[in-house]
């Protein structure tokens, strides 16, 4: 599930009562909790099949089209935003929606773009006749981490779960280095 870093995040991963979390790498961990990296989270744009953007995709498309916008917190500045600030650039927010799945479906019925991290919405490309290109701005990758208790170390369970994870992950992240801490 995609939540927004709680306070109590570090201890509950610490004390067992979250298995894992994927945060940023910048987030400064205590010695109960290891980590190991996966890499830099990569951003797209996400329009519908035939979107009329697409005709000629640049900044000047991007800004004139009504966008999707995920709030997952009030405490981190999105990394959209701070690239629009950059670019000198504004989006247009038509809708804030509370997760990701609420945002395919609304691209598919709608001229509105959604730039979210590749990984949220690739599975679901095909299923609501969406594309994926790329931002016509920069906007930074996030490098992040997996996390978990260092009581749960040995544990058999949370050893396959993590697997799996890094598994799935390695297909939408950037130069995964699985480096352990």
């Amino acid at each position: 599930e995609w939540i927004a870093p709680q306070p109590n995040l570090l201890l509950e991963i610490a004390e067992g009562v979250l298995d894992l979390a994927l945060i940023p790498s910048d987030v400064k961990l205590n010695e109960e909790i290891s980590a190991t990296s996966v890499g830099l989270m990569r951003w797209q744009c996400f329009l519908r099949t035939n979107h009329p953007a697409l005709k000629q995709w640049d900044a000047d498309a991007w800004q004139s089209y009504p966008h999707i916008a995920v709030r997952i917190g009030d405490k981190m500045r999105s990394p959209v935003e701070s690239a629009l600030n950059e670019a000198h650039l504004q989006r247009r927010v038509q809708v804030w929606v509370p997760h990701f799945s609420a945002v395919a479906p609304l691209l598919e019925q709608s001229d509105a773009i959604a730039t979210l991290p590749t990984l949220c919405l690739s599975d679901l490309i095909d299923r609501y006749q969406i594309v994926a290109v790329e931002p016509p701005f920069h906007i930074a990758d996030m490098s992040h981490q997996l996390i978990w208790g260092k009581r749960q170390s040995g544990d058999a369970g949370t050893q396959w779960l993590k697997s799996m994870i890094l598994d799935v992950l390695g297909d939408f992240f950037e130069n995964p280095q699985h480096a352990t801490k």
